[in-house]
């Protein structure tokens, strides 16, 4: 009998000590809630902390920046500004504007601050239309003169049309020559920045019409300027060519 009433306070301590546990977990739980639904939670300082962050995003001004010109001669015509690399020109009002290209590399930094592009009949892909337009600014950080530096990159160097020679022969097994390029080179100046100006074709591509290219090349700053012009070769590449002409004429460097 004695044994029995001692059992029965170890069980009685058992279970109390359970309950004790269950309680105790219980209250933290409870407590976790509580300070999550307090009005002064660290949780809750995290989101206005973020808010604040987006809203100081919000108010950087844009790189970019494009405004009406008020020009008789260019009614509706838009001057883009680029403050951060210098430089300023118009446009066509009807050209559609992508500044948030990303940077991208080719052996060298590429920055790639913006593409106007034109895509008759709002095609996905472009060069499928005569009068599709692509207009971009590619700036390479490079210190060797602009010279050497055209002849190894540019597109209508002997270098490289020899490339592209290789790439149609390789992509769509035809056989073409330099002279199936047209391409001149010639030595400009704006401002006392000096400048190339190539201009050629590119007889086949994979897809798309065969295409009528110029580039506007510059050097400043160790910076190499290369504003490149294409658009599919037919009825209005010359019209467009000299359009591209009269923006790259209102080009400024500030």
């Amino acid at each position: 009998m004695s044994r029995k009433i001692c059992l029965v306070p170890i069980s009685l301590l058992i279970l109390l000590t359970l309950a004790g546990c269950e309680a105790s977990s219980f209250r933290q739980k409870t407590i976790g809630v509580e300070k999550n639904n307090a009005p002064n939670a660290r949780q809750d300082t995290k989101p206005e902390k973020a808010t604040l962050i987006n809203k100081e995003k919000t108010t950087e001004p844009k790189k970019i920046t494009v405004v009406e010109v008020h020009d008789s001669a260019r009614p509706g015509w838009k001057t883009l500004i680029d403050k951060e690399n210098g430089y300023s020109f118009v446009y066509p009002k009807d050209w559609v504007l992508d500044d948030e290209m990303a940077v991208t590399k080719r052996e060298e930094k590429i920055i790639t601050p913006f593409q106007l592009t034109n895509f008759i009949n709002n095609a996905d892909k472009a060069y499928l239309f005569e009068g599709d337009i692509s207009f971009l600014l590619n700036i390479y950080e490079s210190a060797i003169p602009l010279k050497d530096w055209f002849e190894k990159y540019g597109d209508f160097s002997k270098a490289g049309i020899k490339k592209e020679i290789a790439r149609i022969k390789e992509c769509c097994e035809k056989n073409v020559g330099e002279k199936d390029f047209e391409a001149t080179v010639q030595e400009t100046n704006k401002d006392g920045t000096v400048g190339i100006v190539s201009y050629g074709k590119i007889p086949v591509l994979e897809e798309g019409l065969p295409t009528t290219s110029k580039s506007y090349i510059y050097q400043k700053n160790n910076k190499i300027y290369r504003f490149g012009f294409v658009t599919p070769t037919g009825a209005r590449d010359k019209e467009l060519i000299k359009i591209f002409d009269e923006i790259m004429d209102s080009l400024k460097f500030n």
